[in-house]
């Protein structure tokens, strides 16, 4: 017998952004050497999916789930740069496409 099954709910992770840009005289200021600048920030979002679990054999079960999360966009001043003393503005999508398959015992 399988079941299907939908979920869904709130979700976070927390986000790791490095840039990181050469000291080059046309791009980063080279009186400073390699540059690079980390941001890290905890989003807060929602997820939703479904799956099947069902036995495969005497005490054995078998799942499959597939999760869509959606956390947001992430921004961040990335550099300093020497063209007009303005910085590189990052933008990251977060969102997430997860599939799980299991196998488990039962005892």
């Amino acid at each position: 017998m399988w079941v299907a099954y939908v979920t869904g709910g709130g979700a976070f992770q927390n986000i790791d952004a490095i840039a990181t840009c050469p000291g080059d005289l046309f791009v980063c200021n080279p009186n400073t050497g390699t540059q690079s600048k980390k941001s890290s920030e905890i989003q807060v979002g929602w997820t939703v999916g479904g799956g099947l679990e069902g036995m495969v054999g005497p005490n054995w079960l078998a799942r499959i789930e597939y999760r869509y999360s959606d956390l947001g966009n992430f921004s961040f001043t990335a550099l300093q740069f020497n063209i007009n003393a303005h910085g590189a503005d990052a933008r990251l999508s977060t969102t997430s496409h997860i599939v799980n398959v299991g196998l488990a015992y039962k005892w």
